[in-house]
């Protein structure tokens, strides 16, 4: 079973994510993460690295903000999710198992 969210964050964009039922969906705290992180400015030459990436939300809210973003997890079904919704939102980032 998907699940598919909708996350809309203001003045940021807006991502439509699917999650497979293993995986972590785009919660309040993975939003709360979010706006968080559009605070800081991207470093140039600097990459972020989301550790435990799930849908990959976090992941495309930092490449959206022009960050240079590596994502991995330790679950396959994620990892796989984390590139789909990449790709389906036009992100492309190094995601590793």
């Amino acid at each position: 079973m998907m699940t598919k969210t909708k996350v809309s964050l203001e003045g940021i964009g807006e991502w439509e994510v699917v999650s497979p039922q293993t995986v972590y969906p785009p919660r309040e705290d993975s939003l709360l993460l979010c706006k968080v992180i559009s605070e800081f400015t991207p470093i140039p030459g600097v990459r972020a690295l989301e550790i435990g990436c799930g849908s990959g939300i976090v992941t495309m809210v930092l490449a959206t903000l022009g960050w240079e973003v590596s994502a991995c997890d330790l679950n396959p079904f994620a990892v796989s999710a984390t590139r789909g919704n990449m790709e389906s939102n036009g992100n492309f980032q190094e995601v590793i198992e």
